[in-house]
């Protein structure tokens, strides 16, 4: 290897590890893309850290860095459907205006906070309450668990389908919604567009981008990023007394 390709090489990792020690936030220039997931000193949540490889998109020098598992859904507004089911046997399906027409919207003003790369911005999302919409299709006694599967591909680095599961607990939380508008506009594609599920007080992976169905369990199946060794907790922060 050459001294100058040496050199841009111990210089790129530099820039990289003190980004990461200083956290300083959203902004990375495009070149630092990759190196950003594999040359870190961060804390390992769960038995591997993610690569650039596990991201079907990771635009880390927009305004709104985005990364995704999934490329996104090709439905529409008007095409989508979201599917409930209990134990895989589907009850309703809903679109976006059946939800609007049946169920009180609000807005939700939070944050958009990623662990991974320490950023946050301020988002307005608007949709319904979870907690609202279940109680009107199903008796809450019927399940423990939510499954919350994107949109059927299996587009990512697992070629599996994306999901993540909730307990009853974070499923009735009042914070809990399905959300088709950010900022006052319809929902973009690259934040989950035309429909998501958002749990702000959750780390953001649990916030499942293209929501199409839920399967409402007994038992828990265990999400994607769990079950592939990516994390342990979906907290912000994790449990005293673990190991990272």
């Amino acid at each position: 290897m050459s001294k100058i390709r040496r050199s841009q090489r111990q210089t790129k990792t530099k820039f990289t590890r003190q980004a990461w020690s200083e956290r300083t936030g959203a902004f990375f220039g495009a070149h630092n893309r990759i190196s950003l997931y594999t040359m870190t000193k961060r804390p390992k949540l769960g038995r591997r850290r993610a690569t650039a490889r596990d991201f079907h998109t990771h635009i880390l020098d927009a305004a709104r860095p985005i990364l995704s598992v999934e490329p996104p859904s090709p439905d529409t507004k008007e095409t989508f459907k979201l599917t409930f089911s209990i134990s895989k046997k589907e009850i309703q399906s809903l679109s976006i205006s059946d939800l609007e027409k049946r169920y009180e919207a609000s807005e939700i003003p939070t944050d958009v906070a990623c662990m991974m790369f320490n950023f946050k911005y301020p988002v307005t999302w608007k949709g319904v309450r979870l907690k609202e919409v279940l109680d009107d299709l199903v008796d809450s006694n019927d399940y423990q668990f939510g499954t919350f599967y994107s949109w059927d591909t299996n587009e990512t680095s697992e070629e599996e389908r994306y999901f993540e599961t909730l307990p009853k607990k974070y499923i009735m939380n009042p914070r809990t919604h399905l959300v088709w508008t950010m900022d006052g506009s319809d929902l973009p594609k690259e934040h989950g567009g035309p429909l998501r599920l958002v749990t702000p007080f959750l780390q953001g992976y649990k916030s499942v981008k293209w929501l199409a169905w839920i399967d409402l369990t007994a038992e828990d199946e265990v999400g994607y990023k769990k079950k592939h060794g990516f994390i342990e907790y979906p907290e912000f922060e994790p449990p005293p007394g673990y190991e990272t």
